[in-house]
């Protein structure tokens, strides 16, 4: 244990460990499923695990009813879950991976405390819970949160087992992390524990001991998790092992197939904003102890997370495919290195107030106000203006009064700043879902669509979809919809497909056909298509519009 051991409630730790549970739960499950499935991710691994439940088949996931493959099927498995058991809507596609992210604060709180003391612990998890990329991707249908969380696990575990001499059970747990992590995302999951751990070892000149981490029994285990689906999946389909390793993994990473190549540095900015509402109070705490002598951690413990953090950045920033939610494995080691400098922030050290803070809450709430006007995937609707300033009343007043409080340090003292702080933003990010909610929902969303055609259809109806394909549409129809046109995703699948597959993938010919024969079709054209429904699909009926497409129908 680091100096920080005692924290608020250490006489009564089952009791604050379950009020912590409870108010993570409230934080990141409240008002989960009041936004619509934004595409086009969440409406993809939205689908997949609704077409699993639908076909039956959890060994290859399918998209528009044809393989799959791009990615493992861990978090196809939760969600498809999570689905039957609270129903196909959005808090149901969502709670798998909202879960994973409770899990992965909790996880935060063990590595704090077990590095630095349970007061590091306790802080490490208030920063990562409260910070804005991870609750935003914590709330998302998304695989990179659970590939962090179980990364974290393998990655701490393995650590504690190289630098701490802990025994077997945690050496195991090591590997059951890789094997999950796999199942999660793929090979990064023995990459990235493998390469931070030897980074480490060998730059503290302990390279011999990296032999405590072999276990052909913790190898077995892995083995064992990971080879049954591998193997099943294989036997469906042939070509499966040079498809994901090959050209899911090795292309991906040297190559700009996907579209996704930037600067080097693109992801690094993302860091610092991913922890913003921390950046004061963490700043001002490191002021308060300008070298690490009053920090939880120990200086091999700092080195560890620091590689951790950097070597994943390094890899990311040398890849050709970069998105921003690669980061989210980097933030678990960052907020425990927030938590510790908090955490040696001892009373009494300063009194000065935090002016800063004050300054990003008033740039926060002024942003809100004027976020619709400004931002594309923004727009109030019928609410108006003083619909939207009523909406964001309660998480501006929030970040205000957070913002505020530095100003009271010398009172409150600064472990209290940052419980007060903590508290707060947790106040601002759960009232801010209901103005998300209605502000982004028609921007980013196929939800619309799908319910106007629900409104209309009857047994025998067709669905069809020409150019881009909008993700969510077959997910809140329940069923899939005609595609026509070329999908790069849909690839894979489309060059296997059997005869009784291939009606759902009509050519612009045979749509034609379709909208002139007996039955009623609803059919979603691209935004820029009404020249050509109205020369090629006589009677066309006009059902909605959206900014992902526009719906008519030919009755």
């Amino acid at each position: 244990m680091g100096r920080g051991d005692t924290c608020p409630g250490e006489r009564n730790v089952w009791l604050w460990g379950g009020l912590l549970i409870g108010a993570l739960c409230l934080l990141y499950f409240g008002f989960l499923g009041t936004i619509p499935l934004m595409e086009p991710d969440e409406g993809r691994y939205a689908e997949i695990p609704r077409e699993m439940l639908a076909d039956g088949n959890f060994v290859t996931a399918h998209q528009a009813g044809v393989a799959y493959v791009e990615k493992p099927p861990l978090y196809y498995w939760g969600t498809a879950l999570s689905l039957s058991l609270f129903g196909i809507n959005e808090f149901g596609a969502r709670a798998f991976g909202t879960a994973m992210a409770i899990g992965g604060v909790l996880l935060t709180y063990w590595m704090g405390a077990v590095l630095g003391g349970r007061r590091t612990g306790l802080f490490a998890a208030l920063v990562l819970a409260t910070s804005p990329l991870y609750y935003i991707l914590g709330r998302l249908t998304t695989m990179d949160m659970t590939l962090a969380v179980f990364l974290t696990l393998a990655i701490i575990s393995g650590y504690l087992v190289l630098a701490r001499g802990r025994g077997r059970v945690y050496l195991y747990l090591a590997y059951v992390g890789v094997a999950l992590a796999f199942l999660a995302k793929g090979l990064v999951a023995v990459a990235f524990p493998a390469a931070i751990l030897v980074l480490w070892a060998v730059s503290r000149w302990r390279w011999r001991e990296l032999s405590r981490l072999f276990s052909p029994v913790g190898i077995g285990i892995m083995l064992a998790l990971v080879l049954p689906w591998l193997l099943a999946v294989r036997r469906e389909n042939p070509d499966f092992f040079w498809y994901f390793f090959i050209h899911e993994h090795v292309m991906r990473y040297t190559s700009t197939m996907h579209g996704r190549s930037r600067p080097f540095w693109y992801l690094l900015p993302f860091v610092p904003l991913g922890v913003l509402p921390w950046l004061p109070l963490v700043g001002r705490a490191w002021k308060m102890t300008r070298d690490w002598a009053g920090s939880e951690l120990e200086r091999a413990d700092r080195w560890f997370l620091w590689t951790w953090i950097g070597f994943i950045l390094l890899f990311y920033g040398t890849s050709h495919s970069q998105l921003i939610t690669y980061i989210v494995p980097v933030f678990p080691p960052l907020a425990v290195l927030c938590g510790a400098r908090l955490a040696g922030w001892n009373k009494g050290t300063d009194a000065a107030p935090i002016r800063l803070q004050l300054g990003v809450g008033i740039a926060l709430a002024a942003t809100l106000a004027v976020l619709p006007f400004v931002a594309r995937d923004f727009a109030i609707g019928a609410l108006g203006i003083g619909g939207w300033l009523a909406t964001i009343a309660v998480p501006g007043l929030a970040i205000l009064a957070w913002g505020a409080v530095p100003l009271r340090l010398a009172r409150l003292g600064p472990q209290r700043t940052v419980l007060v702080s903590a508290g707060l933003l947790a106040v601002f990010w759960l009232a801010l879902n209901p103005a998300i909610a209605v502000s982004i929902g028609e921007q980013r969303s196929g939800k619309s669509l799908a319910m106007a055609i629900k409104r209309e259809w009857q047994p025998g109806d067709i669905v069809a979809q020409r150019g881009p394909y909008v993700q969510s549409v077959p997910f809140y129809l329940g069923q899939l919809t005609l595609v026509v046109g070329e999908h790069r995703e849909q690839d894979y699948g489309r060059a296997k497909i059997t005869p009784e597959q291939r009606k759902w993938f009509p050519d612009e010919a045979g749509l034609r056909r379709l909208w002139a024969s007996d039955r009623r079709m609803f059919c979603i054209f691209e935004q820029d298509a009404m020249d050509d429904i109205e020369k090629y699909y006589p009677g066309a009926r006009l059902l909605a519009r959206s900014p992902r497409g526009i719906l008519v129908s030919n009755r």
